[in-house]
């Protein structure tokens, strides 16, 4: 994943996947976490499900706007993966980490 900077807004376009084909999101409760390399929450992610129809089935975003404002993101190589929980039946499913390199920002 490419760096982002310190104070930037961080939005993350996903779609969520069973054997390799876009799945309905509708019936499952989705959650992320970013932490820092020293395990330390760093913020939670908002989750916005996308209507599931058509081209946007199993589409979703991970965003850090939301009632409170994110604190900015501090500079080191942030990890995250995503909890999906199939709410009729509370199969659990999680992603693969990923990371995400912040940077400091040249311009202020």
């Amino acid at each position: 994943m490419a760096p982002i900077k310190v104070g930037d807004t961080l939005s993350l376009a996903c779609t969520y996947k069973v054997a390799g084909i876009p799945t309905d999101v509708t019936g499952y409760s989705i959650t992320a976490q970013l932490r820092d390399s020293a395990n330390l929450l760093i913020l939670d992610f908002v989750v916005v499900k996308a209507v599931q129809s058509g081209g946007t089935l199993g589409m979703f975003k991970l965003d850090t706007s939301g009632p409170t404002p994110a604190p900015p993101l501090p500079v080191d190589l942030l990890r995250c993966d995503i909890q999906f929980v199939l709410i009729s039946d509370s199969t659990v499913r999680s992603s693969e980490t990923f990371y995400l390199p912040v940077e400091e920002q040249v311009t202020t």
